[in-house]
């Protein structure tokens, strides 16, 4: 019963890629455009990951900061006002 496993890393990432086509298929199919739906999601998604990275930085020296997420939003919040 050798076949496909979950575990193998190209599997994962082939069923990522059927997913991300199924979604863009499902968003094109209801009349809206996947590109820019796309688009605004990595716009919203880009000060998370930066986030994500500087703490993966800090990590790395040892430091832990399980707030900065909020931190992150409330800043962005004073600066829209």
């Amino acid at each position: 019963m050798k076949g496909p496993s979950l575990a193998n890393p190209y599997v994962r990432i082939c069923l990522a890629f059927l997913a991300l086509a199924i979604i863009l298929v499902t968003i094109r199919l209801a009349g809206l455009n996947p590109l820019s739906i796309l688009e605004a999601s990595l716009l919203a998604m880009t000060p998370f990951a930066l986030a994500a990275m500087g703490e993966s930085i800090k990590q790395k020296a040892g430091l832990v900061n399980i707030g900065l997420e909020g931190i992150f939003l409330i800043k962005a919040t004073m600066g829209v006002y």
